[in-house]
Parts: structure tokens; sequence; C-alpha cells
């Protein structure tokens, strides 16, 4: 499932979440994880929204945070 930041997306998600662990149905990790993601992606789109253009380097600090091959550390 491709994870969208919008309002309605987040609405979804956590209603299934809720279902989900209502119901201890296996796939409430997932739906969580799926969740967390949006919610991060609509902080972001937010920011970024209001915020000065990043420089080259501010983008690769914050890129390195999310990518699994630095373990998220900034160098």
């Amino acid at each position: 499932m491709t994870v969208r930041g919008d309002s309605s997306t987040i609405h979804h998600l956590r209603a299934r979440v809720a279902n989900a662990k209502r119901w201890n149905q296996p796939d409430a990790e997932d739906l969580q994880r799926e969740l967390r993601a949006a919610i991060l992606q609509r902080h972001i789109t937010d920011a970024l929204a209001t915020w000065p253009p990043l420089t080259d380097e501010q983008r690769a600090r914050l890129a390195a945070l999310l990518s699994p091959s630095t373990g998220g550390e900034i160098r």
C-alpha cells in the first residue's frame, strides 16, 4: 500500500488500526507502521511548505535519518 499523508488517508488508517487491534488481526502491526509513516509524511510536507529551501547538505543529512544503510546516524 502506498502511504499518503493526507487527512482522509490518515483517518482511514486510524480506523483500520483500531479495528485490527480490536479483533487481534495479524496485520495490526503493519497497519500501525503505515499509519505512522503517513503521519510523518504529513508533518514533513507541512514543514517543507513553510520553511525556506533546504541546501543539498541539509537534504543529505535528513535523508540519512531515513536510510537503513546508515542506521539513521548523522555524519
